[in-house]
């Protein structure tokens, strides 16, 4: 999604759900919206506390947190919060045919897209910030991979003042 201009937040939560035809009611489903409402902020998608729990539970069966599948498929931000690192999809075929650089070449464009058309609006502009950065943390991440070449450069982003003449 975030490939095609798409970039969404969310929340995973476990919890019991009923779902029919007309209606969505359940604990599990609360949470998920207030996850999405109150924690996600940025273009991603987060763990709500049961997640977290869940998560932390297994950690316990590794030999090492390095060791867990939850190493890769999640990051932890700034604010604390455990999000999806969406971006370990390009790494699936890894040990067969290496990374789908095309794939984090179209995400790179589009970060850099997006924050070109919004940069005049800071509310917004800051999120796609924020997904800059996460690219570019995940490129870091694997420098077997990934060079500055895929990285999408922050220093001619930065906001500064100047003179109006």
């Amino acid at each position: 999604m975030a490939n095609e201009g798409f970039f969404i937040r969310g929340a995973i939560s476990i919890g019991d759900v009923y779902i029919d035809d007309t209606v969505v009611v359940g604990k599990g489903f609360t949470e998920a919206y207030n996850g999405e409402c109150q924690l996600a902020r940025d273009p991603r998608i987060v763990l709500t506390d049961s997640s977290v729990k869940a998560v932390r539970k297994y950690l316990e069966y590794y030999g090492g947190d390095a060791w867990s599948p939850q190493s890769r498929d999640l990051y932890q931000d700034s604010d604390g919060q455990l999000f999806l690192n969406y971006l370990e999809s390009v790494l699936i075929a890894e040990g067969e045919q290496g990374p789908f650089y095309e794939e984090l070449e179209k995400h790179r464009q589009m970060i850099e897209k997006r924050l070109d058309e919004f940069r005049t609006r800071p509310p917004i502009w800051t999120k796609y910030l924020w997904v800059a950065s996460y690219h570019n943390f995940f490129c870091s991440q694997y420098p077997k991979y990934f060079d500055e070449s895929h990285m999408v450069d922050l220093k001619k982003l930065q906001l500064q003042p100047s003179t109006i003449v």
